[in-house]
């Protein structure tokens, strides 16, 4: 509850106070004379305090100077009460009472009825519950010479409104907040009182306020100096000030309070931080416009507590009273030594972006989102005879070739959805309308919140590039069969005794058959001759017995017996040289340069047909073959030299354990199957098995553990390639020592990418 101390001579009116203040929901208290309301202002410490006009003018108004620092009363408002007679103003200075009559504007000739009210009303507005200040003093001065009215004139309207005259306010000033001009009512009591404790309740409020503000100021990373009018005093400085100007601009220790009184120092002691170019900057331009338009914002120059030079950006401000006087400048300074350091850096780096650009190879293009150019690299004129000037506000699309427009579209819209580059391959207009092949990588530039302005474009010229690759893979596949070649060379002995074999018998067949045809012939020939002599019905018994006796000498039956047989072994021997022949043309044909559809299980075949000569001896070929396989797409070259490499190093296992003990004959099994999306292929051997400390080398290039002209380290490097970089698929390998090894090849059952 809000306390209000009465001190009044008058017992009635302290009761009667007492009791409409009370009503009013206060707490009350009160004296009648001064020494006892001191006693009782530091027992209760009272918001307000209401005191008997005449008990301070005895004191020459030095009681409310005493109210106004007496820490029981410091933060309270001082009420001036005043006796319900009006004064009389005489030229000696002193006030007459007399008796108060109601206000008669008509009373003073010269006064119109409306000024009257106009300026009585004005009077009510300023003085409602406190003493004139100098702002408001100036606005009825000024209501004064509006209205035409004299000073005698205002003086006795003031005075029928206030109860006293203005020219009395000063002495009332010194001390007082607000007044009452008794006999008053309730109403008038209330108002004026309640009036009081807004105020009050503003100036806690305003307090707050400042103390926040002071705190934001003392937090603040700028530099706050305010100084007074004459730019005599600085009057703050704030911590960011004294950190970096020095303490000793106010005069005061570092633990001292700073608050908007200030110390009394020069400001020469603040400029004199300015460098001679930042004085310079000031006393010409910031000072001058500053109080001529009310404020300054540009850059200048400091010298830190070091004397360095700091560039600053700096806000001027002069405050004004109503009347226009200039009351105080503030000064708002903040350090761009990082940020000019930035923009430095930033400009050095845009210089060497613009190098890279400038020199670079590449095309390096921004367009808009209509697909405009906004920039081009002068490696458009190099590569394809466009300047900037010719293609800037142009389509990017127009310079794309027909066929890839909707390829280079799309990659766009994505960056531009996603934010992603995407690598395609495109060919680009030159200015003498040929094309050239090249890589696009796409990507977006985004602004300082984020979004997306435009669209980056960046593409290598590749046509030389493509013109080799294609060279490359010519000569890729002159090289495979020239890698076939040479194994077809290496296994050229064991084949030609695979065909010497069927080839031998079917010859010794036929030197028989050429052997007892002349007994065939013979046969025959007296065979016809009898026919005939059947015919004319001159067969004799001499013939017969002729006959009887050639076919006893050429033992008949047994030819009948042995030539079918002959043929039998001449066609099993045609036939197995045409397998040998036809393994050996579907392995050495150069193939086709993309991939195929094909039986895998009709490529493994054939590749044991045609290495049989160099597994025959140590080991037998057992095979399990899915006969569902589908067709497989993949290159049918590489996968029969691949299952070549990993049979002969399967079979040169066997052979180093057969060589050991001959009698241990081994086994390789080959078995075909659909696992999920894969072909699984698994060659296994009765080996020898790989030793654990070289598992994680057996596919490295040149890496053997054969002897000297034995083995060049290449067939499992060459497996590995063909499976996994050919065909997207895996190759690995489970392996025990003395048991042998399994290979597995997993190669996808649907067409993967091409891997050049």
């Amino acid at each position: 509850m809000d306390k209000i101390l009465l001190i009044d001579e008058d017992e009635n009116l302290l009761v009667e106070t007492s009791t409409i203040l009370k009503e009013g929901g206060f707490e009350v208290h009160y004296a009648s004379d001064v020494a006892e309301g001191l006693l009782l202002a530091n027992k209760v410490y009272p918001d307000l305090v209401i005191l008997d006009r005449d008990l301070a003018e005895r004191n020459n108004f030095e009681l409310l100077g005493t109210l106004r620092k007496a820490p029981s009363t410091l933060a309270s408002r001082i009420l001036i009460s005043s006796y319900s007679t009006t004064n009389e103003y005489v030229e000696t200075g002193e006030y007459h009472e007399k008796e108060p009559d109601e206000i008669n504007y008509k009373s003073i000739k010269s006064v119109s009825l409306a000024k009257a009210r106009e300026y009585s009303e004005a009077v009510s507005a300023v003085w409602a519950d406190k003493i004139l200040s100098s702002e408001e003093g100036f606005f009825l001065d000024k209501k004064v010479k509006t209205l035409g009215l004299s000073e005698e004139e205002s003086l006795w309207l003031e005075e029928q409104v206030m109860g006293f005259n203005r020219k009395n306010t000063p002495s009332l000033a010194k001390g007082a907040d607000a007044y009452l001009i008794k006999p008053y009512g309730i109403e008038t009591v209330l108002l004026v009182v309640n009036a009081q404790f807004e105020k009050i309740q503003s100036f806690r409020e305003l307090e707050a306020t400042t103390k926040r503000l002071t705190e934001i100021l003392e937090g603040s990373i700028d530099i706050i100096a305010i100084l007074d009018a004459e730019m005599e005093k600085i009057l703050y400085l704030n911590e960011a000030g004294r950190a970096f100007l020095g303490e000793e601009l106010l005069g005061a220790p570092v633990d001292s309070k700073i608050n908007f009184e200030g110390a009394n120092i020069p400001v020469r002691s603040l400029l004199d931080r300015y460098s001679k170019m930042g004085r310079k900057i000031l006393s010409n331009a910031g000072l001058p416009i500053a109080l001529r338009k009310g404020s300054w914002n540009g850059e200048t120059i400091v010298l830190n507590e070091a004397g360095e030079e700091t560039p600053i950006s700096q806000l001027i401000q002069v405050h004004k009273s109503q009347k226009g006087a200039v009351e105080f400048i503030s000064f708002i300074i903040r350090d761009i030594t990082d940020i000019k350091n930035t923009a430095k850096e930033l400009h050095r780096q845009e210089g060497l972006y613009r190098l890279i650009s400038d020199n670079a190879t590449d095309l390096i293009a921004v367009i808009d989102f209509d697909k405009k150019f906004i920039y081009s690299s002068p490696s458009y004129l190099v590569t394809l005879g466009f300047s900037m000037e010719d293609l800037r506000g142009t389509d990017f699309m127009d310079k794309v070739h027909s066929d890839d427009r909707k390829l280079v579209m799309d990659a766009i819209d994505t960056a531009t959805s996603t934010g992603n580059g995407v690598l395609i391959e495109c060919s680009l207009l030159k200015k003498d309308g040929t094309y050239r092949s090249v890589e696009f990588q796409r990507g977006v530039i985004r602004n300082d919140v984020g979004e997306i302005e435009s669209i980056l474009a960046v593409a290598r010229d590749i046509t030389l590039k493509k013109k080799v690759e294609k060279e490359r893979d010519f000569m890729e596949i002159q090289l495979r069969h020239a890698q076939k070649l040479e194994s077809i060379g290496q296994l050229a002995a064991g084949v030609a005794h695979e065909i010497n074999t069927p080839v031998q018998y079917v010859g010794d067949n036929l030197r028989f058959m050429e052997d007892y045809f002349a007994d065939i012939k013979r046969i025959l020939t007296k065979y016809n001759r009898m026919l005939e002599f059947a015919k004319s019905e001159k067969l004799t018994s001499e013939i017969i017995q002729d006959m009887d006796k050639t076919i006893a000498n050429s033992d008949i039956s047994f030819l009948l017996e042995e030539i079918p047989l002959a043929i039998q072994q001449s066609l099993e021997g045609v036939r197995c040289v045409t397998k040998i022949v036809r393994s050996m043309k579907e392995f050495s044909h150069p193939g086709n340069q993309g991939k195929t559809p094909v039986e895998l299980n009709k490529i493994i075949k054939s590749t044991i047909t045609i290495s049989r000569n160099e597994w025959k001896y140590v080991c037998d070929i057992k095979t399990d073959l899915d006969p569902d396989l589908p067709l497989i797409s993949c290159f049918p070259d590489e996968f029969n030299q691949a299952m070549l490499n990993l049979i002969l190093n399967a079979a040169h296992a066997i052979g180093d354990i057969v060589e050991q003990d001959s009698s241990k004959r081994g086994v390789i099994n080959i078995s075909t199957r659909i696992e999920g999306p894969d072909v699984v292929v698994k060659i296994s051997d009765t080996g020898g098995g790989i030793p654990d400390e070289i598992k994680d080398r057996v596919f490295d290039p040149f890496f053997t553990t054969k002897e000297v002209g034995k083995g060049t380290g290449q067939g499992l490097a060459i497996a590995h390639s063909v499976i996994t970089e050919k065909h997207g698929g895996t190759i690995a390998f489970e392996s025990e020592a003395g048991k042998g090894t399994t290979f597995i090849l997993k190669i996808p059952v649907e067409p993967t990418l091409e891997i050049a």
